[in-house]
């Protein structure tokens, strides 16, 4: 009896070291995968909403042409896009004077009324890129597609393209 209850001592330290050495080389690596995640995801859902703002936009081109002609499409690069959604996104706070307003946080759309430019604030800034300052941000801006038919220019169509170049970094 003496014998199986030496034998089931429990673990000696060496065997717990062992095992919260294990432990927290998991978290670690759960961390990283965890926030690779999270930085995907909200370069999906940036990318997301622009195409939403993009189809709306092309939805609101062709009911001016169709109810008003193609001359009234020439107010399309001044509006807020965010005006021609049934809703804006969950995370849109308004419109501001500012390039940068106060109290705007990361993972948040805006609307800069001074540029007519839509502001999304970036919540992993470590992965993202671009040419502006502080906080990290991308800026998008309605724009018409101009063309020509028989030498003649004319308005064919409108994107929400970024202002500035970014990108997100390969992790």
């Amino acid at each position: 009896m003496r014998a199986a209850w030496a034998a089931q001592r429990g673990l000696s330290i060496f065997e717990v070291t062992l095992v919260v050495i294990l432990v927290g080389i998991l978290m670690v690596i759960a961390m990283e995968r965890i926030l690779r995640l999270d930085v995907q995801a909200e370069r999906v859902y940036l990318e997301r909403t622009v195409g939403i703002l993009q189809s709306a936009l092309l939805i609101e081109f062709a009911d001016r042409v169709v109810h008003d002609g193609l001359a009234a499409t020439r107010t399309l690069e001044a509006i807020n896009p965010v005006d021609v959604l049934a809703r804006p996104p969950a995370t849109y706070v308004g419109e501001f004077a500012q390039p940068v307003p106060p109290g705007v946080a990361g993972g948040e759309w805006y609307f800069d009324t001074g540029s007519r430019s839509l502001v999304y604030l970036v919540r992993n800034g470590g992965q993202f890129e671009t040419v502006l300052d502080e906080p990290k941000r991308a800026r998008f801006q309605v724009r018409l597609v101009q063309g020509q038919r028989a030498g003649t220019p004319r308005i064919e169509g409108v994107v929400i393209e970024p202002v500035e170049p970014y990108a997100w970094r390969r992790q």
